[in-house]
């Protein structure tokens, strides 16, 4: 896309926070806000595990310690968010922005890496595509991988890569 003034890039709500909570309060802010692992033991086995966070439901560009830019279409989620009361005393600041199509790409790659449960264990999206492509139209982990490729489409910077994922679930 190109600005009046010439310049190309992706359209992006950057939004800045200040919370001005300590201790426990801001790590289960950040815990909630990006999510976080965990390591779970049973016997002898041990499990890594990705508890998502509101971001990772969203392609988003950290910028900064408290600097994030998401797509236009994910900025009143994430505003709802940050508004919760319980994150009080919060100061937000929302401004529009222009990424590069290298920043929205590496966006988007960092978001296609990201793990989902399948019932094989967590693997990144990516590899989640490729595995149930192999599978026959009523497996559950293949219907899962189609439903939240269907919801990540809202969001224009996906839309490419969403389509590339869908047309490889259809070969």
């Amino acid at each position: 896309m190109e600005t009046s003034s010439g310049k190309k890039g992706v359209w992006a709500k950057i939004i800045s926070f200040d919370l001005g909570a300590t201790g426990s309060k801001k790590v289960k802010f950040y815990r909630q806000l990006f999510g976080f692992h965990s390591t779970r033991r049973r016997g002898t086995q041990t499990r890594r595990v990705f508890t998502p966070g509101i971001l990772s439901k969203i392609p988003h560009l950290v910028l900064g310690k408290s600097v994030v830019a998401v797509p236009p279409e994910a900025c009143s989620q994430l505003l709802d968010f940050l508004s919760n009361p319980q994150w009080k005393p919060i100061q937000v600041h929302v401004v529009d922005g222009l990424l590069s199509a290298e920043q929205v790409r590496r966006a988007v790659e960092e978001f296609f890496s990201r793990p989902v449960r399948l019932t094989g264990g967590e693997v990144p999206l990516s590899q989640a595509v490729r595995a149930v492509s192999r599978r026959d139209a009523g497996d559950p982990d293949r219907r899962f991988v189609e439903r939240l490729l269907d919801q990540l489409g809202r969001f224009e910077w996906l839309k490419e890569a969403v389509r590339r994922a869908k047309e490889e679930l259809s070969r």
